[in-house]
């Protein structure tokens, strides 16, 4: 299975409410993933204590914030952002493909 590509040219939400988001998205999430934050902005910083004690939580940060580490299925990963995700896109098989992602947006943007 290889990474989804997505382009905010073609994510449009009509009339669709944070919380009507929040909600769905929090019931059904199975892998919560916070990159880089500080957890300090409402109602954002709330979203990993919404969702349920069986979803896995990850956090890659320069340092442990908010109520992670709560339980079995939570992990911390210290350090950058860009190079962890780099580590687990090299552990996932997706590291050539995400470099070539790289690639090609730094091309775009000139």
């Amino acid at each position: 299975m290889g990474m989804k590509k997505f382009s905010s040219s073609k994510l449009i939400f009509h009339n669709i409410r944070f919380s009507d988001l929040v909600d769905r998205d929090t019931a059904s999430c199975d892998l919560l993933i916070v990159l880089g934050t500080s957890l300090m902005v409402a109602p954002i910083c709330m979203i990993p204590d919404w969702v349920g004690n069986e979803c896995h939580r990850l956090l890659i940060n320069k340092y442990p914030v908010g109520s992670f580490i709560r339980g079995p299925g939570d992990v911390f990963m210290k350090g950058d952002c860009d190079e962890n995700i780099r580590k687990l896109c090299k552990m996932t098989g997706w590291g050539e493909e995400l470099e070539a992602t790289y690639s090609e947006t730094r091309a775009r943007q000139g």
